[in-house]
């Protein structure tokens, strides 16, 4: 190969390189960009429901009747009471009961909440299993009294009982 050659092959090389370099940036930029419009677009889908959910949980205890209410929640959501008044930290102010859409089973992390002057139970329990370290015991798993695991399409039924809002699955049909 002669000197011209040698040049025009490492001008090119390099000029190659520099491109596939700003394609990796501009697709780290784009995924960043997704997953931060993404989690904007849950949280505000979790809120939407939770004024779904909460008009009918209020319709039921002004009414003194059963409601049924659809709600389309992000598979993996929890649907959480919290019995003895024990919310979150910082939600529920001044609540008697509280509801909270939670994304762990001990809603730790996002989690929209509404508070009630009454009190509101979530009726059904759900167990959580959590990975850990192998070498110091494995997995462990979280129960949680008051916690509904959400499927993707959910139909809850809402009723008064004495002092309480119930809430729970509703029924299916056959």
């Amino acid at each position: 190969m002669n000197r011209a050659g040698i040049g025009w092959l490492t001008e090119d090389t390099g000029k190659i390189i520099i491109a596939v370099l700003c394609v990796v940036i501009l697709l780290g930029f784009a995924a960043k960009l997704y997953s931060f419009v993404s989690s904007e677009n849950e949280g505000a889908k979790m809120k939407t429901q939770l004024e779904t959910l909460t008009l009918a949980v209020s319709a039921a205890s002004t009414e003194k009747q059963e409601k049924i209410v659809e709600l389309f929640p992000q598979v993996g959501w929890y649907l959480r009471s919290f019995p003895d008044n024990d919310f979150p930290q910082g939600e529920c102010r001044g609540g008697v009961g509280c509801i909270c859409f939670c994304k762990t089973v001990d809603c730790t992390t996002t989690r929209a909440c509404s508070p009630f002057s009454f009190d509101v139970m979530v009726d059904a329990t759900e167990t959580e299993r959590i990975f850990g370290d192998p070498q110091i015991g494995g997995e462990a798993s979280i129960s949680s009294r008051g916690s509904l695991a959400l499927q993707s399409i959910e139909q809850l039924r809402i009723f008064p009982r004495e002092k309480f809002i119930i809430i729970n699955r509703a029924e299916q049909k056959k």
